[in-house]
């Protein structure tokens, strides 16, 4: 049986009341913007890098909020990821949102409805939208304890 850890980088952004999500269209949810980091990658740079290969837009990487921890089986398969997640603006606040992947729409969700979306992990649901609101964020979660 072959494992996986995924070292994964997510971005919070914040426009207005609305926060920035990617929309995987085959499987219908919503999840934070960012990808994998790359070996020898820092994971803020690694935020940078995949909005820019997935929207094609400029954004600064901001405060580290929070370590999600989380492992699954993937048929036979044992998946563990470390996302990192962080502050995230983009340069040019009003840009268009143009994927330039395939299976993702990348659309602003007003903060009020991320709990009515279907949004994974779901373990993250609750600090993204304590970071917008202004409250207190765990650094640490974890689906492994």
């Amino acid at each position: 049986m072959a494992n996986h850890i995924h070292n994964i980088a997510r971005g919070v952004c914040r426009r207005d009341d609305s926060v920035l999500l990617a929309w995987h269209k085959k499987q219908q949810y919503y999840f934070l913007p960012g990808g994998h980091v790359e070996v020898g990658e820092s994971s803020a740079a690694a935020l940078v890098r995949e909005i820019m290969e997935e929207l094609g837009l400029a954004v600064t990487c901001g405060d580290f909020l929070l370590l999600f921890e989380h492992a699954w089986k993937n048929g036979e398969e044992l998946q563990h990821e470390l996302t990192s997640v962080f502050d995230m603006e983009l340069v040019d606040a009003d840009a268009e949102l143009e994927s330039r992947v395939d299976h993702l729409e990348f659309r602003w969700v007003p903060v009020a409805e991320i709990t009515t979306v279907k949004f994974l992990p779901g373990e993250l649901r609750d600090p993204v939208v304590y970071a917008v609101t202004g409250k207190s964020v765990p650094h640490f979660i974890s689906t492994m304890r």
